[in-house]
């Protein structure tokens, strides 16, 4: 019978591959939460086991992600996504960073 995976190989496995629309499945239940912020969970669901820095790359780059319209000008694939900041903060200190992601839905907040 095949060993069981621990939930630490499971995280490396999913971290070392790609998944095709991670970032856009992120942001699209994020924006249909309706909620005004959150923590990026990277220890389950579509980033699991990423990077930080990694993560925060794939949903930017969901957020910006364009197709060609009839006319062929680009256009935003989600324009709904325009509304979300994405934002990296370090939570440790400066010597012992511990970085954080986070969504922010800028319609739902007053900046």
């Amino acid at each position: 019978m095949p060993e069981a995976l621990s939930m630490d190989e499971i995280g490396e496995i999913l971290a070392s591959g790609r998944s095709k629309g991670a970032g856009t499945e992120v942001l699209q239940n994020f924006v249909d939460s309706n909620e005004a912020g959150i923590e990026v969970d990277l220890s389950t669901g579509p980033l699991a086991g990423k990077e930080v820095g990694k993560a925060e790359t794939t949903l930017k780059n969901a957020r910006k992600r364009t197709i060609t319209s009839p006319d062929g000008s680009p256009v935003a694939a989600n324009p709904e996504f325009g509304k979300v900041a994405v934002r990296k903060v370090n939570k440790g200190t400066k010597d012992a960073p511990e970085y954080h992601l986070f969504l922010i839905n800028t319609d739902l907040v007053s900046v």
